[in-house]
């Protein structure tokens, strides 16, 4: 099919000059730099949806927000190694 394009002057140049190092036409450059750009776009799209897990496991119960403190505290006292159990009083 023919057609009518503006294209950049330094763009045509390169794909000339491409071209004449391939032995190839400027039309056989140009069809195959549109084809991979449109292939291109049609991979990107097929990307599978994702489901982001903000605590726990897939499919499982949203954490409440009492979950969510105890799961922090439980990670604080982790982090700093703090030894729980009775406390007795000081004399």
């Amino acid at each position: 099919m023919r057609t009518t394009v503006d294209l950049d002057d330094a763009l045509i140049a390169r794909a000339k000059r491409l071209a004449l190092k391939d032995g190839r036409t400027l039309s056989a450059i140009v069809n195959g730099a549109l084809a991979a750009y449109l292939k291109g776009r049609k991979d990107a799209s097929k990307d599978e949806p994702f489901e982001l897990i903000v605590r726990g496991k897939a499919g499982g119960r949203f954490p409440t927000p009492a979950d969510m403190a105890a799961a922090e505290e439980d990670e604080d006292v982790d982090a700093l190694r703090i030894v729980r159990g009775k406390r007795s009083a000081a004399p």
